[in-house]
């Protein structure tokens, strides 16, 4: 076995800049794949819910960012150990609910695939939950395929027929892996007479998530699940009709969002918890509960929610809700990255610089607060609620004339309550930070 300190040397080769001390194995040379935790610069670590992504919070100038898994071990290895190696439908179900969770995030937070979902490239921690590992640190297929140690197929057979690339190319691999972990056998493609339910239903699933594995496996596409989100809602559904659960929830958000506009927030977040009941994934949900517990001055649940919001879909409306709390919560370094993170990467977005300007006031900088500001004043759009908080800088800052343009503008604008800027629409687009840096060993794809 590579001992440490080559394992350090391959991964400051791969990458001198982040130096010995943030090192991350991606060999299958390695099966005891561990990642070491970094949290530089007062970043709070977020968890990804089942993705091990450290350039989740990569500066390419300060190399900042944070890992949130520890030590664990390669799946692969660990199934070629004891081939006959099979999981029970309880843990089968919290599998997929991981690499559902994990995939969401690829998918719909950054638009691009994983694209080589195998057992190779996902890794099981202490308390045996997997985390599906990022793209540009999972181990190349042509380096498992060349290795005369690894059969072929623990890439191969995990692939869909078609070829990877696309979002129900990464849901074929899912239901790939489900059906290794069950029969303890090789999804082969030329074979799919052996993607049967009595195979499944032999191996002691039960007739649901034979269903769930047989629509994932469908050698045509547009057979299988159209997206990771549908399912989640199959193999979670409390109900016998799951695709109608988001148009359900919707008629809450809408009711809820009525609700905070006429200033009952109390009555708004009832409706938001209903529709978080119903629709679990959605981020604009979250968000939009950490909002209501913010105008009622619960910090830290609204964190809780905030905290979801980013895990299932990272933009900078909820970094800046979440360095918001953390700043009430007396969190300054936290909030001031945070905010910072808004501004590079949101540049036209208000909430950043507002924030900026409130923390350079609580420091008695008025100075700073002022130069933060006039950059809010350049984007604050026909918000009113963003034009209510920029007003109220302004009078706090002495600036009497410019507060009383800013009314005369507020005017002729619907008035809103003072954190309506905050909410989160449910299909508003997601500004986020620049892609990864691509690993050669892999094709990321715009999801067409």
């Amino acid at each position: 076995m590579t001992d440490k300190s080559e394992q350090i040397a391959y991964w400051t080769q791969v990458h001198p800049d982040l130096g010995e001390q943030s090192w991350l194995r991606r060999s299958p040379a390695f099966p005891e794949a561990q990642a070491v935790r970094k949290a530089a610069s007062g970043i709070a670590p977020f968890h990804y819910g089942g993705l091990n992504d450290p350039h989740s919070y990569l500066s390419d100038h300060q190399h900042v960012w944070t890992i949130t898994t520890g030590a664990g071990l390669l799946l692969g290895p660990a199934l070629m150990e004891n081939p006959a190696l099979k999981y029970s439908e309880t843990r089968l179900y919290a599998i997929l609910d991981r690499l559902c969770l994990a995939l969401n995030h690829i998918h719909r937070g950054h638009e691009t695939v994983h694209g080589s979902l195998h057992p190779f490239n996902i890794l099981e921690s202490l308390d045996r939950l997997p985390s599906l590992l990022a793209t540009g640190y999972a181990a190349g297929e042509n380096e498992i395929v060349s290795s005369g140690s690894y059969d072929p197929r623990w890439v191969t057979a995990f692939l869909p027929p078609e070829g990877s690339g696309t979002v129900r190319g990464d849901i074929y691999s899912v239901g790939a892996l489900l059906f290794r972990l069950t029969t303890g056998n090789f999804p082969e493609k030329v074979a799919q007479s052996s993607f049967n339910i009595t195979t499944l239903l032999r191996a002691g699933v039960s007739t649901t998530f034979a269903e769930i594995m047989l629509k994932c496996l469908s050698s045509d596409p547009v057979e299988r699940f159209p997206d990771v989100k549908t399912l989640a809602y199959e193999a979670d559904k409390d109900s016998g009709i799951p695709y109608l659960l988001p148009r359900k929830a919707r008629t809450h958000k809408r009711k809820a969002q009525e609700l905070f506009l006429a200033g009952r927030p109390s009555q708004a977040r009832e409706e938001w918890e209903e529709a978080r009941k119903l629709d679990s994934w959605d981020a604009a949900t979250h968000n939009n509960l950490g909002v209501v517990d913010m105008s009622r001055g619960e910090w830290t649940e609204a964190v809780r929610h905030l905290s979801k919001a980013f895990e299932l879909a990272p933009s900078s409306k909820v970094r800046a809700n979440l360095a918001f709390c953390h700043m009430e919560l007396e969190q300054r370094d936290v909030a001031a990255n945070l905010f910072d993170f808004c501004t590079r990467f949101s540049p036209r977005h208000p909430l950043g610089y507002l924030g900026k300007a409130e923390l350079a006031l609580r420091r008695a900088n008025q100075a700073e607060a002022g130069r933060h500001l006039d950059e809010a004043l350049k984007y604050l759009g026909n918000s009113s609620a963003a034009h209510q908080r920029a007003m109220d800088f302004l009078n706090r800052l002495g600036r009497r004339e410019e507060a009383e343009q800013l009314q005369q503008t507020l005017l002729g604008l619907p008035m809103e309550h003072p954190l309506v800027a905050n909410l989160m629409a449910e299909d508003e687009p997601i500004p986020e930070m620049p892609t990864h840096p691509l690993s050669e060993d892999h094709d990321w794809r715009k999801i067409s």
